[in-house]
């Protein structure tokens, strides 16, 4: 699969595999060899060349190559989508790390199901008993999130 032109990935790969190259007293023609193509080739998908994209497996091959994720981070990023590192360096391996995180998402997921369900209520200019009975019970919700979050956090500073 080609990725087609993108000038923030081109850029991300040029950047990917100049440090590598520098890092590690290597040549743009060891990469190509590396990725199975001439330097040639390489060289044109990193002018931007219309006929010569980067292909998935490409970036991918380039991530392993050079242990970087940054082309698959600007990907995202042009997705709109955010990529987390996994923090290796922590006594308990992440789970404290992960916990939070999942729990700030959950935070973020509910505070957002409280806010449509408000704005469906308030609509026609009137809550009724449903839409209350509907609104505090997101609210409840949002509470158990936001109070399991803060015991987990008051667990892990005592250990």
């Amino acid at each position: 699969m080609y990725l087609g032109k993108n000038q923030h990935i081109t850029k991300t790969a040029r950047e990917v595999i100049r440090k590598h190259c520098l890092t590690n007293g290597l040549g743009r023609e060891d990469i190509a060899d590396e990725l199975g193509i001439v330097k040639g080739t390489l060289d044109n998908k990193l002018k931007m060349d219309p006929k010569n994209c980067f292909t998935v497996e490409e970036v991918l091959a380039l991530c392993e190559l050079t242990d970087d994720d940054s082309i698959l981070k600007t990907m995202c990023a042009e997705r709109g989508l955010m990529v987390y590192d996994p923090i290796e360096t922590m006594p308990d391996g992440g789970n404290v790390l992960h916990e939070v995180l999942l729990g700030v998402l959950n935070i973020d997921i509910a505070t957002g199901n409280l806010s449509k369900l408000t704005k469906d209520a308030v609509e026609d200019g009137k809550i009724d008993t449903k839409e209350a009975d509907a609104i505090g019970e997101a609210l409840k919700e949002l509470r158990s999130i936001e109070r399991k979050l803060e015991v987990m956090l008051e667990k892990s500073n005592e250990e």
